[in-house]
């Protein structure tokens, strides 16, 4: 394990030309990288524990359903059981438009495609 971290820490300073800033800076980027990974992984967890749970739920309270005498028509368990998927594709829409409605305001600049003095190719070129 020492051995592949000094591999990585060698790769690092390499690419860097042995600045110790810019190794740092890498470093910072992978940790924020593993960090957002481990979460998205843990919120997938928690989710699928929680629908595992909620079905779990529902099976149990299902034949006890079928036993007493409802007058709710059958339609309404599908209902119920979407619900959550539908209050979580509101909330991404509703995300969504708060973004698109933001954007709207940022300012931008548009340049010219072939204009040689915004391309960065020939940028040093040019007196």
């Amino acid at each position: 394990m020492l051995w592949i971290l000094m591999g990585v820490l060698l790769v690092l300073c390499v690419r860097n030309n042995f600045n110790a800033q810019g190794v740092a800076k890498d470093i910072r980027g992978i940790a924020r990288t593993g960090r957002k990974i481990a979460k998205d992984l843990a919120r997938t967890i928690r989710h699928a524990a929680r629908d595992a749970k909620r079905e779990t739920d529902a099976r149990a309270a299902a034949p006890a359903q079928e036993t007493a005498v409802t007058a709710t028509p059958a339609l309404a368990e599908p209902v119920q059981a979407e619900a959550p998927k539908e209050n979580e594709l509101l909330k991404d829409l509703e995300q969504h438009a708060w973004t698109a409605a933001m954007m709207v305001n940022v300012p931008t600049i548009a340049f010219p495609k072939d204009d040689p003095k915004y391309d960065s190719s020939k940028k040093y070129m040019y007196a």
